[in-house]
Parts: C-alpha cells; sequence; structure tokens
C-alpha cells in the first residue's frame, strides 16, 4: 500500500494542479453518480417487486375464483384435489378434480401474465411453468427451500423471490386446506424476475445516459470555472519565479482578495519585502566591505612603504655608522700621527733653539709655530673625540676635522720646511 501511495504521489506531483483538481472531482463525481444510480436501481428494484406482489396478489385471487368458482371447500385424494361444491343443505352437489386443469392456470397468464401452479402437496398437478425443453412442469415437486419450509414446516404463506425450474421468480406460496384444516396442496402464482429485471435495467440504463451527459456538462462547466479561479495562480507563479531572479518590484493585485489565495498573494508581497530589505542590508553591507577592504590595503600600503622606508634609514645608518667609525679611526691615526711628527718638531725645535742661538728671530718664530701646531693639535683631539661621542653632527666634524687635517699637513710641512731651513742655518753659522 505503501508503494502504490507513493508511486501515486509521484503520477499526481507530474500534473497540473487543474487537471489534480479534475481527476478528484471527476473521481467523485463518478463515485457520487454510481452511487446515485445504485440508490435509484434499489429503488426502483423495490417498487418492481412491490408492484409485481400486487401484481401477484390480484393473479392469486384469479387463480382461485377461476379454479373454485362459488364453492368453498377442497378435498384431497391420492395424488389430486378436488373441488367441491355442497347445496344449500350441505349436500355435495359436484366434485371438480384440478388435476390437469391447466386451462385455469392458462387463463390467470392471458388475463395476468405471470406462471400459476395447482399444488396437491408438493407435487405440481397444474401448472403453465414450463421445463428447459418446453414442457410444462406437472408432476415436478416443490423443491426444498425457502418457500417450502415455509407452508410445510410452519404452514404460513410466503411471499418473496424463489426459483422455480432454474429461474428467479417473484412468488406467493399459498395453503390450501380442506374442510378439517389439514394442509394438502398449495396455490401458487409467479412472475419472472427478468422481465422486472429488464425493465429496471432499461430504466437503470436512461438514468445512467443522462447521469454521464449531465456528468460531462458539469465536468466542462467545472473545468472553465477551475480555469477561471485558478487564473491567479499563474500571476503569483509569476511573481515566485521573478523573486527568484532578484526582481521585487512586481504586484500581484491579489492581496485585497479575502480567500486562500489573497493569504498567498499577502505572504508573497511579505516576502517580497522581506527580500527587498535583505537586499538593501547586503547593498549595505557590500559597500562595508569595500570600504573596509580599500582601508585594509591602504594601511597594508602604508605600512609596506613605512617597513621600506625604515629598512632603508637602518641601512644607511649602519652604512653611516660604518663610514663614521672609520673616519673617527682615520683621523686617530691622523692625530697620533700629528702628536708623533710634534713630538719630533719639538726636539728638533729644542736642537735648534741649542745649535742655532745665534738666530733669535727664527727661533722665535719657530717657537710661535709650534705653539700653534701644539694648539691646533689639542683641538683636533678634541674634535675627534667630539666626533665619538656625537653621531648626529659626525659629518659636519669629519668635514671639520678634514679641513683641520689639511691645516696640519700644511703645518706639519711648514715645520718640516722650517726645520730643513733650520738645519740650514746651523750647518752655515
Amino acid at each position: 500500500m505503501a508503494k502504490i501511495a507513493r508511486l501515486f504521489s509521484g503520477l499526481a506531483a507530474r500534473v497540473s494542479l487543474t487537471a489534480r483538481i479534475m481527476c478528484v472531482v471527476g473521481v467523485v463525481g463518478i463515485a457520487g453518480v454510481t452511487a446515485l444510480i445504485m440508490a435509484i436501481s434499489q429503488v426502483l428494484e423495490r417498487e418492481k417487486a412491490a408492484e409485481a406482489q400486487q401484481q401477484l396478489e390480484a393473479n392469486l385471487v384469479l387463480l382461485k375464483a377461476l379454479a373454485m368458482g362459488h364453492a368453498r371447500e377442497v378435498r384431497r385424494e391420492g395424488d389430486n384435489l378436488f373441488v367441491v361444491r355442497r347445496d344449500a343443505q350441505g349436500a355435495v352437489v359436484e366434485e371438480v378434480p384440478l388435476g390437469g386443469r391447466n386451462d385455469v392456470v392458462d387463463d390467470v397468464k392471458r388475463s395476468l401474465q405471470g406462471v400459476a401452479t395447482i399444488f396437491a402437496g408438493d407435487l405440481r398437478i397444474a401448472t403453465n411453468v414450463t421445463r428447459p425443453d418446453g414442457t410444462r412442469g406437472v408432476g415436478t415437486r416443490l423443491a426444498a427451500g425457502p418457500a417450502h419450509d415455509a407452508v410445510f414446516r410452519r404452514g404460513e404463506t410466503y411471499r418473496g423471490v424463489n426459483e422455480i425450474l432454474g429461474r428467479r421468480h417473484f412468488t406467493i406460496y399459498e395453503p390450501i386446506r380442506d374442510r378439517g384444516g389439514t394442509l394438502i396442496g398449495l396455490w401458487f402464482v409467479g412472475l419472472p424476475e427478468a422481465d422486472f429485471q429488464a425493465s429496471t435495467a432499461e430504466t437503470t440504463t436512461i438514468l445512467a445516459t443522462t447521469a454521464a451527459i449531465g456528468a460531462a456538462i458539469a465536468g466542462l462547466i467545472m473545468f472553465f470555472a477551475l480555469r477561471w479561479q485558478l487564473a491567479p495562480l499563474a500571476r503569483l507563479r509569476r511573481a515566485i519565479e521573478h523573486l527568484d531572479d532578484h526582481e521585487h518590484q512586481i504586484d500581484t493585485g491579489l492581496t485585497a482578495r479575502g480567500d486562500e489565495l489573497g493569504a498567498v498573494a499577502r505572504a508573497l508581497d511579505a516576502l517580497r519585502q522581506s527580500r527587498l530589505a535583505a537586499a538593501e542590508r547586503e547593498a549595505v553591507e557590500a559597500r562595508a566591505l569595500e570600504a573596509r577592504a580599500r582601508r585594509q590595503k591602504t594601511i597594508e600600503a602604508a605600512v609596506a612603504s613605512f617597513e621600506a622606508s625604515a629598512a632603508q634609514v637602518v641601512s644607511t645608518l649602519a652604512t653611516s655608522s660604518t663610514q663614521l667609525q672609520g673616519a673617527a679611526q682615520t683621523m686617530s691615526a691622523a692625530a697620533e700621527e700629528t702628536t708623533q711628527q710634534s713630538t719630533a718638531v719639538a726636539a728638533a725645535s729644542e736642537e735648534a733653539s741649542a745649535n742655532v742661538q745665534t738666530v733669535a728671530a727664527a727661533s722665535e718664530e719657530l717657537a710661535a709655530s709650534i705653539a700653534e701646531i701644539s694648539r691646533q693639535v689639542a683641538q683636533s683631539a678634541g674634535m675627534a673625540g667630539r666626533a665619538a661621542r656625537d653621531a648626529d653632527v659626525s659629518a659636519e666634524k669629519v668635514r671639520k676635522l678634514s679641513t683641520a687635517a689639511q691645516k696640519i699637513g700644511g703645518i706639519v710641512g711648514l715645520i718640516n720646511e722650517i726645520a730643513g731651513q733650520t738645519n740650514l742655518l746651523a750647518l752655515n753659522a
């Protein structure tokens, strides 16, 4: 059952809503019409049964009237029944056998239709019921069944459907009793059920044809009514499709309706408004993210530039420090050399003073030069110390030291020249 349900669900999912509704309406309509036809058929069958019973009652009255005449008594002798006619004093006037009175049952059939039988006990002694071969059923017995039980066991008149020689009949079986009340036979009248069924079937066919035509017309009306009523669903579907396409401006025009379609349209409109708000929030967030990304890129570029500049400055400072250290070493070496040269000059001056006492003017000039040299040597040493301590002004001081060194070199050259001249004067003296 679950597989069948899933199969029908899968098939239904592939069919449009209009087709599904039409199928449901069609099934319900067919079921309703079928139930109606069945109910009407049952009503017709009951009416036909009631009509048959009324006709059977008339047939029974006619059968007894034709068979009995004005007599009121029947007796049984062997397998035959006799109608006893008495005079006013009660004496038997005539006894008429009922066995073989097929004329009586035939008159019933000619007058009112149907079949009739006279039983002696349960044996047919006169009947217009025929066997399949067309012969009368005289000499046959009543088969066991409801009619037999009702009459011979309970002594009641049976009214109902019974099978007679292979054919179903609406029947009445009424007991025949003798003067003492003993059951001696049966009056039987019947109508073939097929005759009434044919009439009922014809009526049912006409009713079914009419119902089918009416159902077809109703189905067409229902189809166009459904198409008209469900047309707004197409607008709702287009609106939903536009929502999927990120187009939120479509209006279904159904929000004012008071039915379920209006409720769906209002829910869809609320969803559209929500989508619009969400899209606007997404746009704002996207712009914020873009601005944040731009700021991040700017910061990263500034950091990279700063790091490059810092690295360059550090490299420059390292190079300058190396150069400054080299310059300081050079200056220190120059100062030592200057000191050594000054010492030599002092020694030379003393020797010149001892050797050339006669040259006073030259000696005084030489002393002045030595004093100047000592002063400049001391100044150079201070400059070298300050250059080592103060790295920020090292370049300028290096330049000054270079200039001072050049001057010292000139002075040393001058001292050497003076020393040479002093030596020459000493030799000449």
